[in-house]
């Protein structure tokens, strides 16, 4: 995507529709890589959990370097369905792990207080350069990243409801629509930032359940 959320500060949300392959580490999306240390926020998962983070830039891919809250989840990722995931960071200590808008709870590591960005670093969907450079087994559908930590009515309420350009914390939406392995995918905000397709990500009907409104009839008590 380029070097386009390196002025971002916390809060920050980020959202997908999901198949997850079998790899441990599944980079969802990644706001500033560096080739040396953690920077920016990022959000991955792996065939049973899913992991928050954001890089405070003192140098090295170490626990000191970075602040993590990952959820271990009671099931594992069946490859053949769509799941929702979301990543609500707030800063130190306050991060919440949605999957179909359950919050999944989770256990934080790392000690980073604050959030750095590398001035010239690229965001990526798909892709994280940490120790060695990561790569998303699987399908991605309906990304949206937020500059605000939605509550959990508000994941909820945007979890299967098509992106709304109008809305002033949307930092960046994609919903891959473009015709078949166009060479480029359209950012659905007002900020424009489309990205480029490499790596050799095809494009692939979707299942996801995405649509013109988000219903939900489950309290915000439900646990598991």
């Amino acid at each position: 995507l380029g070097s386009v959320y390196n002025n971002v500060s916390l809060p920050v949300t980020m959202m997908a529709w999901v198949k997850v392959g079998t790899s441990n580490y599944n980079p969802i999306f990644s706001s500033s890589q560096h080739p040396s240390s953690y920077h920016g926020f990022w959000m991955n998962c792996g065939p049973s959990r899913v992991t928050a983070a954001f890089g405070d830039g003192t140098g090295a891919f170490t626990p000191a370097a970075r602040n993590s809250k990952a959820a271990n989840l009671s099931f594992t990722f069946n490859p053949n369905e769509w799941y929702h995931v979301c990543a609500v960071i707030r800063g130190a200590g306050d991060m919440d792990i949605y999957v179909n808008g359950v919050d999944q709870g989770g256990n934080y590591s790392g000690s980073a207080t604050s959030m750095v960005n590398n001035p010239s670093g690229d965001a990526n969907i798909g892709y994280h350069r940490r120790q060695t450079q990561e790569f998303y087994e699987g399908s991605i559908d309906e990304l949206k990243v937020f500059d605000a930590g939605l509550s959990a009515t508000e994941v909820r309420t945007e979890m299967c409801r098509k992106a709304n350009p109008n809305n002033p914390n949307l930092l960046g939406a994609w919903d891959f629509n473009e015709p078949f392995n166009a060479p480029q995918f359209d950012d659905l905000s007002t900020n424009g930032n489309d990205g480029n397709r490499a790596g050799g990500a095809v494009s692939i009907l979707s299942g996801a359940a995405v649509g013109d409104t988000s219903v939900f009839i489950y309290p915000l008590t439900i646990n598991g």
